[in-house]
């Protein structure tokens, strides 16, 4: 529960997942989902291109939102339909089995250029997932972060 302005009420915590982890791909190109985010999984997920070079994993709830707001545009328009082939078009549904593991296409996995060790972050109601190589060279010092958060008009 939470006070919003003198009245309670109820937060929602279903989708909120965070945390970064690391973890391997195997021989088969299957990752296992971090226990914290399981949970939030039915027996299936949809991986497919993310932004940035990374993969991005949701649930079948959390997949059939975000294709309806990438899927409400004008598809005259070239770079609504260029977006749509980059999220949807690459996106696969897939078991996730009795080990909490998926099998990640091999297009996805030269995509992102992943190997071995991998780092799968939580972003809400997303899971991202990286090549630990590429995942490292994109962080950035506490400067930067500070200078982007301060441009992007989030207030913290």
């Amino acid at each position: 529960m939470v006070n919003n302005g003198g009245k309670w009420s109820q937060i929602d915590k279903r989708w909120n997942m965070n945390g970064e982890y690391h973890i391997s791909l195997d021989d088969k190109g299957r990752i296992r989902i971090p226990k914290n985010f399981i949970s939030e999984f039915g027996k299936y997920c949809y991986i497919g291109k993310g932004i940035d070079e990374c993969l991005w994993l949701f649930s079948e709830e959390e997949w059939d939102e975000f294709e309806e707001k990438v899927n409400n545009g004008n598809a005259v328009n070239k770079n609504f339909r260029r977006i749509q082939r980059h999220l949807i078009g690459s996106s696969v549904k897939q078991e996730i089995d009795r080990q909490s593991r998926a099998n990640i296409p091999n297009s996805l996995i030269d995509y992102a250029k992943l190997d071995k060790e991998c780092v799968v972050i939580g972003i809400g109601k997303k899971i991202e997932i990286w090549s630990k190589e590429v995942y490292d060279a994109t962080q950035t010092d506490l400067d930067d972060i500070s200078e982007l958060i301060q441009n992007s008009g989030l207030e913290i």
